[in-house]
C-alpha cells in the first residue's frame, strides 16, 4: 500500500469559502457556497463535540476532515466526513506529490 501525507490543521470559519471551492471541485453540478458552509459550521447543539482539519496545497484547500459526535452519556454516535480534491488523487488511491521518500 502506498502511504501519503497531508499537513493537516485545524479549520476555521475563514477556511469556509476553500472548503466550498474543494465541494464545488468534487461535485461541479452541485456548487457550494463558502457563507453557508461557514454558517452550518456554526450550528451545533450545546453537547456536540466537533472537530474540522484541513490542508492546503498553494493556497488552496485540498483536503477536509470533519468529526463530530454528541454526548457520549446518552449515545455512542459520531460521523466523520473526508473529502480530498479531485487533482490531488491517483488511480492508485494514494495523494499526489505527498509520497515520503523511497527507502535507499
Amino acid at each position: 500500500m502506498t502511504r501519503s501525507k497531508l499537513e493537516l490543521r485545524p479549520a476555521t470559519l475563514a477556511d469556509a469559502p476553500g472548503c466550498a471551492d474543494l465541494e464545488t471541485a468534487r461535485m461541479p453540478d452541485e456548487p457550494r457556497d463558502g457563507e453557508m458552509i461557514a454558517f452550518w459550521w456554526t450550528l451545533r447543539s450545546g453537547e456536540e463535540v466537533s472537530q474540522r482539519l484541513v490542508a492546503e496545497r498553494g493556497g488552496a484547500i485540498t483536503a477536509y476532515v470533519g468529526a463530530w459526535h454528541g454526548a457520549w452519556a446518552k449515545a455512542r454516535f459520531g460521523m466523520m466526513r473526508v473529502a480530498l480534491h479531485p487533482e490531488i488523487w491517483n488511480d492508485d488511491g494514494s495523494v499526489s506529490g505527498s509520497r515520503p521518500p523511497s527507502p535507499g
